[in-house]
């Protein structure tokens, strides 16, 4: 089983999703900005998407180097 993608995603309105992704499986849920806010300070996530700042953060994580244990 494969750990899964966190990603945080703000669209073009402000309106802001949590994804997970595992084993081709994504899991998306409405926040809101309190929400949001909480979760950046609980999760380290693996992208944060930011439309309307035309942003993208990537979180480089131990295995970017495609290998795997």
């Amino acid at each position: 089983m494969d750990l899964p993608v966190t990603i945080l995603h703000i669209d073009r309105e402000y309106q802001i999703s949590y994804w997970i992704i595992r084993d081709k499986v994504k899991i998306t849920s409405r926040v809101t900005l309190p929400q949001a806010i909480e979760l950046l300070k609980s999760i380290e996530f693996n992208l944060i998407l930011s439309e309307p700042h035309n942003l993208a953060i990537l979180h480089e994580s131990p295995k970017a180097d495609g290998l795997k244990e």
